[in-house]
Formats: structure tokens, C-alpha cells, sequence
């Protein structure tokens, strides 16, 4: 009778057990943006133009001509609205602090200081 009461509780378990990886492999992206204004990430200074971002778990990876010009970590975060369209967020010092994507409910918040040039520009 013992196992007829824990049964359920296994089952949902394993249930949980298969939805996890399928949400963690939702954050592995790779989407196009355009950045309007010079902005900059770490140290690296992205000048207005079309860029590729990847994201692998929490390292960011941004590319311009397929070419690395940098890396950061960075985290999803919950928002109460899906996104319209693609935005870069930046401070007043024009540091990129997020990136929304459009139809999405979650920003790419990136980690100040974990910035870092690509090895080519």
C-alpha cells in the first residue's frame, strides 16, 4: 500500500523531470538585431549596424559580420508582457543593459562587468 502512495509522486517527479530541459534549450538562441546608436558592451564599442546574438545558457556572444566583437554573461528575467519588437536596452553612458526580444516575455539582462572584447574585430 506503501507504493500505491508514493507512486503518483514519482510520476510527477519524472513528469518535472522532462519539462526542465525542454525550457533550459528555449535559452539557447541565436536572432538578428540592429543596434540605432553606438553603445557598448564591457569595454567593446558596438557601432550602429546589424549584429547576431547567441546566447548558449548564460554566455552571450555577439557577432558582426560573422566575426566575434564580444562576449558576456547574461540572464533571462521574467517581464509582464511579451515584447513587440527587438530592442537594446542601454543606460545614460549608452552600457547595454538588455536585450528584448520580440514575442518573447523575458529580457537578456546582461551581467555588468562580465563583458569581454571577441578575440576579432
Amino acid at each position: 500500500m506503501r507504493i500505491n502512495r508514493l507512486l503518483p509522486g514519482l510520476a510527477l517527479l519524472a513528469m518535472t523531470g522532462l519539462v526542465v530541459p525542454t525550457y533550459a534549450a528555449d535559452e539557447n538562441i541565436n536572432k538578428s538585431i540592429t543596434i540605432a546608436d553606438t553603445v557598448s558592451v564591457g569595454s567593446t564599442q558596438l557601432k550602429p549596424g546589424d549584429y547576431r546574438v547567441k546566447v548558449d545558457g548564460n554566455k552571450v556572444t555577439i557577432e558582426f559580420h560573422n566575426k566575434v566583437v564580444a562576449t558576456a554573461e547574461g540572464k533571462w528575467e521574467p517581464r509582464n508582457e511579451r515584447f513587440e519588437s527587438t530592442a537594446v536596452i542601454y543606460d545614460s553612458n549608452h552600457n547595454v543593459q538588455e536585450i528584448r526580444f520580440s514575442g518573447r516575455k523575458d529580457a537578456l539582462v546582461l551581467s555588468p562587468g562580465s563583458a569581454s572584447t571577441g578575440s576579432e574585430k
